[in-house]
């Protein structure tokens, strides 16, 4: 019964009846209704309700989510169900579920992050969840500071952007990699002495 009430919601995205709301984004206008987002999204209810001006003219301009995006969004949002999307698409992705508060959407694009991280993505695995979710920027920062070659991530453009961007972020890495480095000697150094003890 949910799956057939999922499909059924999930059509009216390709039915312009009733629809009467207009999201602009990036010269794509797309037509949605404003029942089904303000019943998903807080933030939606509350610029239908409100006399913004999005509101009074029943359209609103959205600059900072690409069409795609917004797409897989808007899947999710009537139906409930979530479009496959690629490791970079999963940022933009948690981004935009964050912006719109749709708290599941966004743990899924949270626990797609921590489970496909790689050297290409790490760092903007880090930034996200400094921004969005702490445990996926302390699985992250893990990820680095275990990863055995710091030198040779620090030639990557996710370092690079990194550390232009947000050159305190680039210091809390800097710092748990050196941290673990110390900690490691010291264990290594106690490990030689309870082998060595006795011999000397």
């Amino acid at each position: 019964m949910l799956s057939q009430l999922s499909e059924n919601y999930g059509n009216l995205m390709d039915n312009d009846d009733l629809k009467d709301f207009v999201l602009k984004c990036a010269g794509e206008e797309i037509r949605v209704h404003k029942c089904i987002l303000a019943a998903r999204s807080p933030v939606f209810a509350t610029m239908f309700k409100s006399d913004m001006a999005e509101a009074q003219v029943n359209s609103v301009d959205i600059v900072d989510v690409e069409p795609g995006i917004l797409r897989k969004l808007l899947k999710f949002t009537y139906s409930g169900q979530i479009d496959d999307f690629t490791n970079k698409e999963a940022g933009d992705l948690l981004y935009a579920a964050n912006k719109y508060q749709l708290d599941i959407l966004k743990e899924e694009c949270i626990q797609n992050l921590k489970q496909n991280l790689s050297d290409k993505n790490v760092f903007d695995a880090i930034k996200f969840g400094d921004m969005f979710d702490q445990g996926l920027k302390d699985r992250a920062i893990d990820f680095v500071v275990k990863h055995g070659s710091f030198a040779q991530l620090r030639e990557t453009e996710g370092w690079k952007s990194l550390h232009a961007a947000n050159p305190t972020l680039a210091m809390e890495i800097t710092t748990a990699i050196v941290d673990h480095m110390q900690k490691r000697g010291n264990a290594l150094t106690r490990q030689t002495l309870s082998l060595t003890r006795g011999y000397f």
